[in-house]
């Protein structure tokens, strides 16, 4: 049922899902929260010195104020980052708010859009479905491709149909060369600060995508979040983002084999790895499980802890 004057969801839309909170996790396992070590949220399991209250206590004195003068900076380092131009760059509120984006601008009522490599992120059908768009194969109007596959962890070979998003949220832990270079052939890339910088709490995701494209989409935000033009000349303050984190600055969430350090209170977990794949997500602890669990003891899942073992079913953002 819809409310007054609203249009109605076609009849397959399912809303996307949260996972349970770490808070409602604790009640069901009658546990202190900070005794849950989560493995579903795909992030590093503490913020990394670049990312740290200390760090960016600085940003947080104008807080009071919208941030016009820092989205060129932020647009200049992205580019310098990914190796594009600052015209190819397009900000969003995290990834989450680039697929919907893109989905309002290419799609629309009774188009189809493709959704590659399923199961997948669920994010993607529920961005089409919005539009008034159906999933499906048959010529569509855009494609989406997680690279790697969340939560697989695949690299498989990109789908042909233009255009083409390649979600690249876990790029920095794949070791693959990455889409960018496509980005004049009707490929738009997507990527994230919420992973390997560990800045999920903030929201900040980009795209990466020809001139030509990255202006229209610019155009379509709302106002606070484009970017305003700046003379070549005018020079901008530089961002500490250095090309391509090591995988020891970015958490060594390597495979997530890791040893983390927890408050006093937590215990050290472990993860089986798996070679072949560089995702952050672990074996055991799929996302695409079949259902969510919180134990007070150690199981036979290869990540657990001493207290909680927590494994989730809805994909990451």
């Amino acid at each position: 049922m819809t409310g007054p004057g609203m249009k109605a969801l076609g009849a397959t839309f399912q809303p996307y899902r949260w996972a349970p909170t770490t808070l409602d996790l604790a009640r069901r396992a009658g546990i202190d929260p900070v005794e849950v070590v989560r493995f579903d949220g795909n992030v590093p399991p503490l913020p990394l010195p670049s990312s740290r209250p200390a760090t960016v206590a600085a940003a947080l004195a104008t807080v009071n104020e919208y941030p016009r003068a820092l989205y060129p900076v932020l647009t200049d380092a992205i580019a310098e980052y990914a190796g594009v131009a600052p015209e190819n760059v397009v900000l969003g509120a995290g990834a989450d708010d680039l697929i919907l984006l893109v989905a309002r601008a290419f799609a629309g009522p009774g188009d189809v859009v493709s959704v590659a490599d399923e199961p997948t992120y669920s994010l993607y059908r529920v961005a089409a479905e919005l539009t008034g768009a159906s999933v499906g194969e048959d010529d569509p109007v855009l494609t989406f491709c997680c690279r790697p596959n969340n939560p697989t962890g695949a690299l498989d070979p990109l789908p042909s149909p233009r255009p083409l998003v390649v979600d690249e949220a876990y790029w920095e832990y794949s070791g693959a060369d990455g889409a960018v270079r496509l980005i004049d052939d009707g490929v738009i890339v997507l990527r994230t600060f919420s992973k390997a910088f560990a800045l999920a709490g903030a929201r900040v995701g980009y795209a990466l995508a020809s001139v030509e494209t990255a202006a229209e989409l610019n155009t379509r935000p709302h106002p606070c979040r484009r970017s305003p033009r700046r003379s070549r000349s005018q020079p901008s303050p530089r961002l500490p983002i250095s090309p391509r984190p090591s995988r020891s600055a970015t958490g060594s969430l390597q495979s997530c084999g890791r040893s983390a350090t927890r408050r006093s209170r937590r215990t050290a977990a472990s993860c089986s790895s798996r070679p072949t794949i560089r995702a952050s997500s672990p074996t055991g602890c799929s996302p695409a499980a079949a259902s969510c669990a919180a134990t007070r003891t150690a199981s036979a899942s290869p990540c657990t802890t001493a207290r909680t073992t927590i494994c989730c079913s809805q994909p990451s953002p």
